[in-house]
């Protein structure tokens, strides 16, 4: 009798396996066919000087070993410094960004009156920052800056707030560190929609009877969030934070980034773009792994507590 339920059990994990891979199939056909081989082009440009042929010839590979690297890592003076400023704010919004959006959803995931509005609200950045209305945003930001405009629109509130907070007489210190995070709050409101999304369906799928027997049990609203909505949502903070990371990391308005293009497109150094890519690269894939690393870790400590 057991033998046919595993039987069909069996089967029914055949088929949600073959619709899981079917499902994925663009996005590996792509890393096959289009990602990977660039990827081996960029490792070889990065070791080698790229000699472009006359007459539509293509281009040669001369072998120069690690010599844009070390042009990168020691003789290049802006590289390392944009490269440890992106990582220094990169360790400041990704925290703020994931903290802001568990407090947001958990808020979102209330019983209240304009429920599905609020929830439409903070979705919108998702739908602005991408496709044709990001490129009309920045083309009209861009516009208003060369007007006169954009120092209105962009640092306005920052001066305003740093001046009432220099006339109640408060510390220069103090007043960087509450202007920055006022300037900041519109990128952290904007980045943080998908993770919003995201962590809002993983509380919808908590039982309400958890929470009814903890409180039964005496346990406070503080004591439910931290012993049954985060250890239940770890998972869903992990995705949210590689998220995160890579959302910052392959954003276009970056200085580093910027620099890259530059030697790139505009000064020809193909093979020294490709040695500070694949530096980039290497980086970025370690910060990815040590983060999803400390969000599991802290998971695991908070199921234990």
């Amino acid at each position: 009798m057991n033998k046919p339920k595993r039987k069909r059990k069996k089967h029914a994990m055949t088929r949600r396996d073959r619709a899981g891979y079917l499902f994925t199939l663009p996005f590996i056909l792509g890393l096959l066919l289009i990602f990977l081989p660039c990827l081996v082009n960029l490792f070889c440009f990065s070791f080698s000087e790229i000699q472009v042929l006359t007459g539509g010839g293509g281009y040669a590979l001369n072998f120069t070993g690690i010599s844009y690297y070390r042009k990168a890592l020691l003789e290049d003076p802006k590289f390392n410094r944009m490269l440890v400023e992106l990582l220094s704010s990169t360790l400041v919004q990704t925290p703020v960004i994931l903290i802001f959006s568990l407090l947001v959803a958990s808020i979102l995931n209330q019983k209240f009156r304009g429920r599905t509005l609020a929830r439409m609200i903070f979705f919108i950045p998702v739908v602005v920052s991408t496709g044709v209305i990001a490129y009309v945003q920045n083309n009209w930001v861009s516009i208003m800056t060369v007007s006169g405009m954009g120092n209105a629109l962009t640092g306005g509130e920052g001066a305003g707030l740093q001046e009432l907070l220099s006339q109640v007489d408060v510390g220069q210190g103090l007043i960087s560190v509450v202007v920055t995070a006022a300037s900041g709050l519109n990128k952290i409101i904007r980045s943080a929609g998908m993770q919003i999304f995201v962590l809002l369906a993983a509380l919808q799928e908590i039982p309400d009877s958890m929470y009814e027997a903890a409180k039964v049990e005496g346990c406070s609203a503080w004591e439910c969030f931290w012993k049954i909505t985060i250890p239940s949502v770890v998972p869903q903070i992990i995705i949210c934070g590689v998220y995160t990371l890579i959302s910052i990391f392959t954003a276009t308005d970056t200085p580093i980034y910027e620099y890259i293009s530059t030697q790139e497109f505009v000064n020809n150094q193909l093979s020294f773009a490709a040695a500070m890519n694949v530096l980039y690269l290497m980086v970025v894939g370690f910060c990815i792994l040590i983060g999803a690393g400390v969000i599991k870790l802290a998971g695991r400590n908070g199921r234990r507590g």
